[in-house]
């Protein structure tokens, strides 16, 4: 690969800027390059199975966070925090009834 003139006076110009260094030319053209190398290394297109799995640890993150929501908000009277209420929440109807 190699860079253009325009882009090597850009990346002189702009390491210029945020390094307060003036860099000869074949230095720009060797950082340049190597900038360019480790965006193709580290730039990869997400595939659609990695996507479809991003998209679903969304979804599922986003659902328990209402659950969580929905079950704070309905056993106020047994647990504020809801931490093993135990009684008979009609969110965890697994749990066995128990009196007060």
């Amino acid at each position: 690969m190699k860079l253009s003139k325009q882009a090597i006076k850009e990346f002189k110009e702009i390491y210029q800027e945020e390094f307060g260094i003036d860099i000869p030319y074949k230095e720009a053209n060797e950082l340049g390059l190597n900038l360019l190398n480790l965006f193709k290394i580290i730039y990869q297109p997400i595939s659609k199975g990695e996507k479809m799995k991003k998209e679903t640890r969304a979804r599922i993150y986003t659902e328990l966070k209402a659950l969580k929501k929905a079950i704070k908000e309905n056993c106020k009277d047994c647990d504020p925090e809801h931490i093993g209420c135990g009684f008979n929440c009609p969110l965890e109807p697994w749990k066995p009834k128990r009196h007060r």
